[in-house]
């Protein structure tokens, strides 16, 4: 029997090596797998760890910070009140206009034919003064002419004077009874008459006629200043034509403008007392800004302007142009000028004065309380005036009212004062 050879060939040792490279090779790479998946929960966990702390520590910053912002001051500037017994002051402006405001006409016709040197725009006049002359040769004519008028009607009257008495001694020697009615007329009583009455008739011209010859002379009607000139030497002129304004210049008016409810705080004067409220009147553009002159409230005029429904008062000043001795150095009024007046109305006793814009929408004020808080104060306001206003109630004496405009006010809200350098802000 042949034996029959296995052919197939045993392994040999580099096949066995491979084998074992394998599996080590697989028992590494679950290691690292394992590695890897501990690392990727370790760090899922430590970012969860993390993210809340940092989720902790951000909220209670956040809420620090708000409650920080809650209780921030507010920045502001005050001023403090007083109560006191105060005047009211009514401020306006108005403007200044003539007391005595004329223009002068002649009252006789003829051509003028001399001047005083003033007789020219700003010049002033005293009382009774020369201002111009208009030619008077006729008038002077017509007064001789009239003198010899009366001197004829004289001597008719004398003659009728003397014809009468030759009648009554005529009718003396007749002794008989005479109606009354013919008595007269043999008495020549009608013509006697007749010629008194031309006598007085050319007395009357005379008076004319003199009265015409000094109206020739123009002179000032009172104390005042030439404002224009409209004829001078050499000029024609009719009675009545216009020769200058003139203006006094003992006291001006300043017509003012004042609510309604401005009236019951001045006081006017009175038949038995010709005293009304003291006013300042300031013209900064001419006078500059310190400068002012004292005036009183002279009256009420009885009607409300149309447009604007304001009372209207009149102010009246004295010396206007300060050409007496105790105006010396003050400044004059214009005519025309529109000026700034401060009238000192009545008083109103205990009583808060302050900016009339810190009264807030509902008549309200703002005030700092002792421990720096913002409270809103209803008050009671007696008078607003273009820039105070009057306060009776709802302020103490001492409150720190609060100047600065806040957008968001809230009470209670904590304050700062600013330092008096800095502008209002609205921390």
């Amino acid at each position: 029997m042949t034996n029959q050879i296995d052919t197939r060939k045993a392994p040999t040792k580099p096949a066995v090596a491979r084998g074992g490279r394998r599996q080590r090779a697989r028992v590494v790479l679950s290691i690292v797998s394992g590695a890897v998946q501990f690392v990727l929960v370790v760090g899922l966990i430590g970012s969860g760890v993390y993210a809340a702390y940092w989720f902790n520590s951000t909220s209670g910053t956040s809420q620090k910070s708000e409650s920080t912002r809650d209780e921030a001051s507010r920045l502001v500037e005050i001023t403090q009140v007083q109560r006191a017994t105060a005047s009211v002051t009514i401020r306006a402006m108005g403007t200044v206009m003539a007391a005595r405001d004329v223009t002068i006409r002649p009252r006789v016709t003829g051509m003028i034919v001399d001047q005083a040197d003033m007789f020219v725009p700003g010049g002033f006049f005293r009382e009774g003064e020369f201002m111009a002359q208009i030619d008077r040769a006729d008038y002077d004519q017509s007064l001789r002419q009239a003198q010899t008028e009366l001197d004829r009607a004289e001597a008719a009257l004398q003659i009728e004077l003397g014809d009468q008495a030759v009648a009554r001694e005529e009718l003396e020697l007749l002794e008989v009874d005479i109606p009354a009615i013919n008595r007269d007329l043999i008495l020549r009583i009608p013509q006697v008459n007749r010629a008194k009455a031309d006598v007085r008739s050319a007395e009357a011209a005379i008076e004319r006629a003199d009265l015409s010859l000094a109206r020739t002379r123009i002179i000032a009607p009172f104390d005042g200043q030439v404002i224009t000139r409209a004829a001078a030497v050499g000029n024609n002129v009719s009675a009545g034509d216009a020769l200058a304004t003139f203006v006094g210049t003992e006291e001006y008016w300043i017509e003012l403008a004042v609510p309604v409810s401005s009236l019951r705080w001045i006081e006017f004067p009175t038949e038995s007392d010709s005293g009304g409220s003291v006013a300042r009147v300031r013209y900064p553009q001419a006078w500059g800004a310190d400068a002012e002159r004292e005036g009183v409230v002279a009256r009420r005029i009885g009607r409300l302007e149309r447009g604007s429904r304001l009372a209207r008062v009149l102010v009246s000043v004295r010396d206007p142009l300060a050409r007496g001795a105790m105006r010396e150095g003050e400044p004059e009024l214009i005519l025309d000028a529109f000026v700034d007046v401060e009238i000192e109305g009545l008083t109103i006793e205990d009583a808060c004065v302050i900016d009339r814009e810190l009264i807030r929408e509902g008549d309200v004020v703002w005030v700092m309380s002792a421990d720096d808080r913002l409270v809103t104060k209803d008050v009671t306001v007696a008078y607003r005036g273009r820039d105070e206003a009057w306060i009776t109630a709802g302020l103490e004496d001492g409150d720190r009212v609060v100047v600065t405009n806040l957008t968001t006010p809230v009470d209670g809200m904590l304050l700062r004062v600013s330092d008096p350098v800095e502008s209002d802000t609205d921390g």
